[in-house]
């Protein structure tokens, strides 16, 4: 056809001289239609084409190759299949080329290209060549005079014009005539919201409420013309026929010139988008295009789409000056018309989206149900922020608000997002005229909400066909009798915003037990309202060129910057895999998709930050444009007590490419010595408080790590390493307990090679190459001497302080890893009596991880051994168990008394409980697996046990161990069967069978709490603690393989010569990449369907009656299935809530109870022709029931097949059947799931019975694989850590609060509990839960524990999400609760006057009366004591320093006293290595540095001794309880203290005193007078029984101006008493004997006056 239909086009091309070929074309391709016999085509809307001799074709390259003798050319195409094939890019293709694209798209029924002289009218082309897919970048454009119209001579491939030719005859008015409007139909879209507005209005997908896109353009800025458009579908050939007619009163900006060229770019949003563009034609008011576009796509594919034209310039430059779509919800074979507004560009991507709901009125009830099913076609995001959706409702009554709902935050996935969620809205007689109003919302991964649509619901709607739909609701409600879950009448209404076609049907209602099917489309368009409270509309003159053109990167900065508000600092788990944006190092320049890996040394910590983007940006770029914006990323560093938040410095250098931060190690820690410490956690986000592009990593401290000051060996080369693979016959790994990327990694040698291998890694082995490999065999053999042979490591744990290692030759044990002795680890080894190679190698390690990290007294690490064989009368034990440092062992069992009878027990495993301060004991023997309880106390097991004997049931018959969980209370035995115990052994929950395998080894994350299960046949099984279900997550395939999790819970699976890590870097947690793709946890049966309700379904697992018995657990269910999903291969997940194990009904053995998530597609006529026909059931046997088919209708094929079998008969209301034979074609037997409710010797008619294939004939047709995340996990707590430690002080308390959020798409959330709660160590404190239901049916629960003994310890607490799936990152959340004093816990003193830093450095400080309120003391200064000022007796020296002589020192025993402490046995001051901290501490112990104390004039009277109580709580002041003693460090007195005793108090007070032989005093309102001079060193302590902790304060005081000490104001004294009673007595006497000195002085005074005239006068 195709052959016949190109050469008719041709010979009208060469002849088209003669009106007689004018329809040729027409009559050869009916022609070649009637005659085609292989290809039905059904004939072209276009039938009739005039064809006029084409200008320049002789020049044709066709013409050019024809026959000059006239004859015909012989043309042959090869046949195709119709389908469509995507056309070539950009640029001018050949005719060849122009042939081979007519064919690809079945453009044979338009018309070869042809061409005719300028007088006589258009041409006419075959096809389109400028398809082009690009990107063209949107803008705003504003209204401008229509330019003059023009006419291009040579028009597109696809050229249809309206001019008729001379006597040629009409077109056909139902297809092609363009000419004739009055006809037409044009379809329009009128908007529902209560203000118009354009697509410019809309927000960005972000939310952002400043885009530029957020501009209300006045009315004749939104008219940029109209575009039309013809469509249809050609089913014959499932193909689209798009016809771009014209652009009518187009309009464009003036900057582009009177004559700009302008074309069309359609699009058809496919998932993969279909683009096609036509030719350019030169702008005019009116621009005719008349070009045809032929896509092969199935019909209901284009049913859920949009197309979409964007109007485009060519010329000057190449700019979109408007845009429309429509939807192709109502393609169909019908030609339709349609005239589509153009409307301004959007700088974001136009939004579709359509909103499903439903409604039901049950007037029985008084209320109205509201459904919201679905969203589709929503808007995506161009930027790396994804979008959330969710749905709020709004009830209206006489206008006013009555009821607001809303449903979820779900994401989007292939722009659809699932809510399922049923709204009922209670109605009350008052309230008339009900209107609702739904509204569609997207909301981005930094929080801010953006509208995207919406639809009014009411019976004054808009459209009539709207109103009428929901009268059709409220005039025929549901019947209460009738009602069933699920069978509501429900109303579907789709919501768009803008130019966005929504429909609203009815579905399916059921009256009286009789359905009606209502199918009416309404057609609505839907429009954000411009004046929606998240709008916000900006004078268009306000925006500049350059506003407009803004960089995608300031985009999301302005987003960021106006949603600052709006962000939540806490973090929710859960919710999907976090995105690592941030690539950050320590050590170099970080490297691209790497786990960010930081360490801490003694220098300051440097991190560089670059950003990683998915588009097309550079991260200088994003680097600059987020400084700009003021943003900067945060740094949060986390452990299990402390969180601190450091932010990268904002101002960058021109070249600079990433963040800088530059941290002083003072401010992350002080410490710098060698303990066990927690590796820290960092979490860097793009602002502190706003989560944005969270990226976590790990920070170690390798200076303070033990195990990394040691060279554990003579270190090896690669090439050493890779000669012992050969040899390698296993693997074994340890990791330190508080740092889990330190790790060891050992080799198990054969006996061909000998010697103790090992590998240390600090990163966490993601790279082989940062592993350091040591040889320790000569540190074996320097122990056992050299004679032996055959060694090899066998185990080895590395616990806090101390690394242990079984080998072949013995038990070797580290010195203390915190105390450097020398370069090379040392070793000592442990002797067992007894024990030879053939026992070490049989032996195995146990160890509780437990992180020890400030550490207390109480907390000590425990190693137990065990070996595989019975201990004789002659032997100790066959386990031992020591605690650090490991010198001593002793025998895990009770000595055997001579005569007793007992059967022998093998200890499998021995493992002490610290929390619990006990032995658990697993033993096994040929009869029964138990486990034992024993009290340890003082390190001596009791002989009388804590609990009574657990014995497991004899199917646990092949245990292999026992083993806690890390820093938690979760004990696991394993073997063939997994068991749990959550009370310390005293019973154990059943988790899993594996029947005939065996699980050999279990690996852990405290982190994450996954646990990992690798059986001997290499089946990979994962759990989470405390969690009572597990999955299979894949397989591994090596012989030499050991799995390890680092810090971050990844998990890495190690064989000799390679590393693999689990999961994608762009996500952490619970990561299973290298075991593959998810397993189908299905078994090989046949499944049968029993509906018990509309929503829940019996599986029942079918096992042949023929099956053997040793594999009939193949065809059952398991516990694996608990919580999983089955799939249907055709359609359908249902959520499995129950596992079920019976013998009856025959056949069926096992079976779930499952809840529907999407129902299950049925089987076809096509598929099971008897489906055609009636179906009678009879009894035919014990167990089987015979199926017989009447076909009711005659001339119609039904019958039984043999692709029957195996397939489910389901009859609502009574039993399923399962067909198992087909007897003939109208009779087959089945067994029934439920023989009680058979419906026997009846029959159903056709339509009310129904077949499922559950079955496996033609493959299997179902799966079953793990639950997506059903629930979202919160902690409302200040720390950011998932493993938090608390403390909790004598009669304090704490409170812990969760919150859980439901994130089950489609499965009912029960009203019950959702977690569990689990206390380590009940005895220890005192726990009261409360937990409920808020109104969005998140489940929180608060916590509160106190002390309540003075019993200290620590005890872990679980929190256990029961329900969910073990694809969650958190199902388990473990705080750490110590009765204990925090090491954060201090008291403080509070001077009367605050000295700043800065004038302590100075030592000048000033107070209102010019007086230095800052004593420098003078070297080696001590104070004085009670014999004086030049005798002091003190040990402490102040501002020491060696080098200096001492003063005070004349007397004897001023010689004696005086001792250094920092300073001792150094020479100078410099040496004593003083710290600025220890310079200006009060602490007696750090004396030797003090320089400088507070300064008082004499006296001090009343100075109030202020104390505060700081932790990591806050600070509290000291007041009763705590009473408090007072001393003074030097033994000085001449000071008092003032306080008072409330008569509560002074009993206690009392009490005390007579106890600590020393006063006690009241804190609150205590005063200190002193009457004595220079320094006086007071220390204030908490008395004993109020706190854990030792809390004390000591503070300084120096006291100038004084008066002279003793005995220099005495004596002065006495001087000045005798002198003056002199003088008193001499007067006395004087006058008693009548003398007086004074006259006698008068009148020697005027003799000398008489005298002296006289000589004057001479």
């Amino acid at each position: 056809m195709a052959t016949e239909f190109i050469k008719s086009c041709c010979r009208g091309c060469f002849y088209g001289g003669t009106e007689k070929h004018d329809l040729s074309v027409e009559r050869d391709f009916k022609a070649a239609v009637s005659n085609s016999q292989n290809t039905a085509i059904c004939k072209p809307p276009l039938t009739s084409v005039s064809v006029k001799p084409q200008v320049g074709c002789t020049e044709d390259y066709l013409l050019s190759k024809l026959p000059s003798d006239g004859k015909e050319v012989p043309f042959v195409v090869p046949r195709f299949k119709l389908s469509y094939i995507q056309p070539r890019m950009q640029g001018t293709p050949s005719h060849l080329e122009e042939l081979e694209g007519s064919a690809r798209a079945s453009f044979g029924a338009r018309k070869v290209e042809l061409s005719s002289s300028s007088q006589h009218g258009p041409s006419y082309d075959v096809y389109n060549p400028f398809y082009m897919y690009q990107h063209v970048s949107p803008d705003l454009s504003r209204r401008f005079p229509p330019c003059s119209e023009t006419a291009k001579r040579y028009g597109s491939v696809c050229d249809l014009r309206t001019n008729r030719l001379p006597n040629s005859p009409g077109l056909s008015k139902s297809m092609f005539d363009l000419t004739s409007s009055s006809q037409q139909f044009i379809q329009r879209h009128d908007s529902l919201s209560s203000m118009p507005s354009s697509s410019s209005s809309r927000k960005n997908s972000q939310g952002s409420n400043r885009s530029l896109d957020t501009i209300t353009l006045s009315g004749d800025e939104r008219d940029l013309g109209r575009l039309n458009v013809k469509m249809f579908y050609n089913s014959s050939v499932e193909q689209i026929w798009i016809t771009v007619l014209q652009c009518r009163d187009l309009s464009w900006p003036s900057s582009y010139g009177d004559n700009p060229t302008i074309s069309v770019k359609g699009i058809l949003t496919l998932p993969k988008p279909v683009h096609f563009k036509s030719s350019v034609k030169e702008g005019s008011n009116t621009i005719e295009f008349m070009e045809t576009f032929v896509f092969a796509i199935k019909l209901h594919s284009l049913q859920t789409v949009r197309l979409v034209f964007k109007i485009q310039m060519q010329t000057p430059r190449k700019k979109t000056i408007g845009e429309c779509s429509l939807s192709l919800r109502t393609l169909s074979t019908q030609e339709m018309d349609y005239s589509l507004d153009i409307s301004p560009p959007s700088k974001i991507s136009v939004c579709h989206a359509e909103l499903e709901l439903g409604t039901c009125f049950q007037a029985v009830n008084s209320r109205i149900q509201l459904q919201i099913l679905e969203a589709q076609y929503l808007p995506s995001s161009s930027t790396p922020l994804t979008l959330s959706f969710f749905v709020k409702v709004a009830m209206f009554s006489l206008g006013e608000l009555i009821y607001k709902k809303k449903t979820r935050l779900l994401k989007a996935s292939n722009g659809r997002v699932k809510w399922g969620e049923t709204m009922i809205f209670p109605l009350i007689q008052n309230e008339k005229e009900i209107i609702f109003l739904i509204k569609l919302y997207s909301r981005s991964s930094v929080g801010r909400r953006h509208f995207v649509g919406q639809i009014w619901i009411s019976e004054d709607s808009n459209d009539i066909e709207a109103a009428n739909q929901w009268k059709e609701t409220v005039t025929n409600p549901e019947k209460e009798k009738n009602t069933e879950l699920g069978d509501s009448p429900w109303k579907q209404a789709c919501a768009c915003p803008e130019d966005v076609t929504s429909c609203l049907k009815v579905a399916c209602c059921k009256h009286n037990s009789e359905k009606r099917a209502l199918h009416s489309w309404h057609i609505a368009r839907m429009c954000r309202d411009a004046q929606d409270s998240h709008g916000l509309s900006l004078p268009r003159a306000m925006l500049s060129q350059s506003q407009i053109k803004m960089e995608l990167p300031l985009l999301y900065v302005m987003i960021l910057l106006l949603n600052i508000f709006d962000f939540s600092s806490g973090i929710t788990y859960n919710k999907g895999d976090t995105e690592k944006r941030f690539a950050c190092a320590s050590q170099g320049f970080p490297q691209k998709n790497e786990i960010i890996k930081l360490y801490l040394s003694s220098d300051d910590l440097k991190i560089q930050c670059f950003f990683q983007s998915e588009i097309e940006l550079t991260s200088k770029e994003f680097l600059s444009v987020f400084t700009s914006g003021g943003l900067a990323p945060s740094l949060g560093i986390i452990n299990s007590t402390y969180t601190g938040i450091f932010h990268f410095n904002l101002t960058l250098f021109s070249d600079r490419v990433y963040w800088l931060i530059d941290i002083p190690r003072e401010n992350i820690t002080k410490n710098t010595d060698i303990a066990a410490v927690e590796e820290w956690l960092v979490r860097i986000t793009l602002q502190h408080g706003l989560n944005i592009y969270t990226t976590e990593g790990t920070l170690l401290d390798s200076i303070r790590e033990p195990i990394l000051q040691w060279k554990l060996g003579t270190v090896m080369t690669k090439n050493d390493i890779g000669k012992l693979y050969p040899h390698v016959v296993d693997l074994k790994t340890t990791k330190c307990p508080c740092a889990n990327d330190v790790v060891l990694l050992g080799f198990i040698m054969n006996t061909t090679l000998d010697g103790v291998y090992i590998g240390l890694s600090f990163s966490g082995f993601w790279n082989y190459d940062d592993t350091t490999w040591y040889n320790l065999t000569d540190m074996v053999y320097s122990q056992v001497g050299e004679e032996h042979t055959e060694l090899s490591m066998v185990d080895m744990v590395l616990t806090n302080h101390f690394l242990v290692i079984l080998t072949s030759l013995g038990l070797f044990i580290s010195g203390d890893l915190r105390y450097p002795s020398s370069s090379v680890l040392m070793f000592s080894r442990a002797d067992f009596c007894g024990f030879e190679r053939v026992d070490y190698i049989k032996g195995k390690l146990w160890y509780n991880e437990r992180c020890f990290a400030n550490r207390e007294h109480f907390e000590v690490d425990y190693v137990t051994i065990t070996f595989e064989r019975n201990r004789t009368l002659s032997e100790a034990s066959s386990c031992f168990y020591s605690k650090e440092p490991f010198l001593e062992w002793l025998p895990c069992l009770p000595p055997i008394s001579k005569g007793m009878k007992t059967i022998l027990s093998t200890v499998v495993t021995f493992l002490v409980d610290q929390e619990q301060s006990s032995g658990v004991y697993l033993f096994h023997n040929q009869k029964k697996t138990t486990v034992s309880v024993r009290i340890l106390k003082n390190n001596k097991l009791r002989l009388i046990q804590k609990f009574p004997l657990f014995l497991f049931p004899s199917s646990f018959s092949s245990p292999v161990g026992m083993i806690f969980h890390p820093r938690s209370h979760f004990l696991y035995a394993y073997g063939n069967q997994v068991w749990l115990s959550i009370d310390g052994g005293n019973t154990f929950e059943f988790i899993a069978d594996f029947d005939d395998d065996i699980i050999k080894n279990t690996y852990h994350s405290f982190y994450t709490s996954d646990i990992t299960f690798v059986s001997r046949s290499g089946k990979v099984y994962l759990t989470k603690a405390g969690l009572g279900r597990y999955s299979k997550i894949g397989s591994i395939s090596d012989k030499i393989f050991t799995l390890y999790y680092d810090h971050m819970g990844f998990i890495h699976k190690l064989t000799p010569d390679h590393f693999e890590a689990g999961g994608s870097l762009a996500a952490f947690g619970n990561s299973k990449g290298i075991f593959g793709q998810a397993p189908d946890m299905g078994f090989e049966t046949v499944l049968a369907p029993q509906y018990i309700t509309l929503n829940e379904m019996i599986f029942y697992a079918y096992v042949p009656e023929n099956e053997p018995k040793e594999s009939i657990y193949t065809k059952k269910f398991n516990d694996i299935h608990l919580g999983k999903l089955i799939h249907s291969r055709k359609t359908g997940t249902a959520y499995i809530r129950k596992i079920l194990q019976h013998n009856t009904p025959e056949g069926f053995l096992s079976s779930v109870i499952a809840e529907i998530i999407d129902p299950f597609g049925i089987e076809e006529v096509h598929e099971s022709s008897c489906l055609s026909s009636s179906l009678s059931i009879n009894q035919a046997g014990n167990f089987s029931y015979k199926l017989s088919l009447q076909l009711q209708t005659s001339g119609v094929t039904s019958s039984f097949q043999d692709s029957d079998i195996e397939k489910t008969v389901v009859i609502p209301g009574y039993s399923s059947f399962l067909i198992t034979r087909i007897l003939d074609n109208e009779n087959a037997l089945a067994i029934a799931t439920m023989p009680e409710t058979v419906p026997h010797n009846m029959t159903f008619l056709k339509g009310s019975w129904f077949l499922y294939n559950f079955g496996q004939r033609d493959g299997r047709t179902w799966n079953i694989h793990s639950k997506p995340c059903n629930y979202w996990f919160q902690q409302h707590d200040d720390s950011l850590s998932l493993n938090v430690l608390k403390y909790i002080d004598l009669g304090k308390s704490h409170a812990l609060k969760i919150k859980v959020i439901p994130n089950t798409k489609g499965v009912q959330t029960l009203e019950i509990p959702l977690l569990k709660v689990v206390v380590g160590n009940p005895n220890l404190l005192e726990v009261k839960v409360e937990g409920y239901f808020d109104g969005t049916d998140s489940y929180l629960m608060e916590i509160s524990a106190a002390s309540k003994t003075l019993r200290q310890g620590s005890t872990s607490l679980a929190f256990i999400v029961w329900g969910a799936s073990t694809e969650c990152l958190v199902t388990t959340f473990v705080p750490t609760l110590k009765s204990s004093c925090s090491y954060l816990k201090s008291m403080h003193h509070i001077p009367s006057e605050i000295i700043p830093l800065e004038d302590w450095i100075s030592g000048v400080h000033m107070d209102s009366q010019g007086f230095n309120m800052i004593k420098v003391l003078p070297i080696n200064y001590r104070p004085p004591s009670n014999m004086g000022i030049a005798i002091p007796l003190t040990d402490n020296f102040y501002h020491a320093d060696p080098s200096k002589p001492i003063p005070r020192n004349l007397f004897h025993k001023s010689k004696k006293s005086g001792k250094f402490k920092q300073c001792a046995n150094v020479s100078t001051r410099e040496e004593c290595n003083c710290t600025n901290d220890q310079k200006f501490s009060h602490a007696v112990a750090f004396s030797d540095c003090r320089e400088k104390v507070p300064r008082f004039k004499f006296p001090v009277t009343q100075y109030p001794i202020s104390l505060k109580i700081y932790s990591e709580d806050g600070h509290i002041p000291v007041e009763t309880p705590y009473l408090v003693t007072v001393t003074e460090v030097n033994n000085r007195e001449n000071w008092n203290l003032k306080h008072t005793v409330p008569e509560n108090v002074k009993k206690m007070k009392d009490y005390l005193e007579s106890i600590l032989h020393a006063p006690v005093y009241n804190p609150l309102g205590l005063n200190l007078s002193i009457k004595g001079s220079e320094l006086f060193h007071f220390r204030v302590s908490v008395v004993p029984g109020v706190s854990f902790c030792n809390l004390g304060e000591e503070f300084q005081i120096y006291v100038d101006e004084a008066p002279l000490p003793f005995p220099g104001h005495t004596l002065i004294a006495l001087a000045a008493a005798v002198l003056l009673g002199g003088l008193i007595f001499i007067a006395f006497m004087f006058q008693i004997h009548n003398i007086h000195p004074w006259d006698t002085c008068k009148k020697l005074m005027r003799t000398n006056n008489v005298n002296s005239t006289n000589i004057t006068a001479n």
